[in-house]
């Protein structure tokens, strides 16, 4: 009885592998030397960055780093010389279309060979998301604040309209009688502002609805005329 042999495993050239991992890659692996120049990068750094491989490598070193992350950037590349943390750090390129992208970098610096080996991803999304989730949590930040404020305004209100309506029954002089109403109709208003900061706060859609300018306009003349010195004229057209 004939024993069929075993098919050979079919040996992988090691070079053709990491060629291939390289060409696939969706982070950035790259080779820098000690002053921050790129050696050798892989495909992915046009996709990424904007440039192809031949570009950056006839670029001025760090050229691509963003003005206000270069210190950081050169501190970082002299600490993972010298052995010390941060191995991993975060920077800003700029786009070869001059967006701003966010980069996140592993390096380990090979005493051997006197270079630096890094893999970079781009985190800009990443960047986009938390920045957006935190305008999200200030905007409801504010609104609890706008809620807690409103509520105190009103318990300030209240007592004012209702000494307001108290004192308008007591006094028949017209000149109390008409600051008395502006003091009314001022504080009417207030409140009415601070239902809507309210409704903002509780997230409440607006009702929508027709107005007259004219009102409004007459309401603001009124107001000034009740509040400025007498020797002021408010002149509408």
């Amino acid at each position: 009885m004939k024993m069929s042999r075993a098919k050979p495993k079919k040996k992988l050239d090691p070079i053709l592998f990491f060629k291939k991992m390289l060409s696939y890659s969706l982070d950035i692996i790259c080779a820098i030397d000690e002053s921050g120049s790129f050696l050798s990068v892989s495909p992915a750094c046009e996709k990424i960055w904007g440039y192809t491989e031949f570009e950056l490598l006839n670029l001025p070193r760090l050229s691509l780093v963003h003005p206000d992350d270069l210190e950081s950037t050169i501190n970082a590349i002299q600490n993972i010389i010298s052995g010390m943390e941060p191995i991993n750090f975060e920077n800003r390129f700029i786009h070869k279309n001059n967006n701003i992208v966010h980069m996140q970098w592993a390096a380990r610096w090979s005493l051997e060979d006197k270079m630096i080996y890094c893999i970079a991803r781009d985190v800009t999304q990443e960047k986009l998301f938390q920045e957006q989730l935190m305008r999200t949590q200030r905007v409801e930040s504010i609104g609890s604040l706008a809620g807690g404020v409103a509520h105190d305004l009103n318990n300030i209100f209240a007592p004012i309209m209702l000494n307001a309506s108290i004192l308008a029954m007591r006094n028949q002089s017209p000149e109390c009688a008409k600051a008395i109403c502006a003091i009314e109709s001022n504080a009417k208003r207030g409140a009415e502002m601070v239902k809507q900061v309210l409704s903002f706060a509780r997230g409440t859609e607006g009702k929508k609805g027709q107005f007259a300018p004219k009102e409004i306009v007459d309401q603001v003349i009124k107001i000034a005329e009740d509040t400025f010195d007498k020797r002021f004229r408010v002149i509408s057209e």
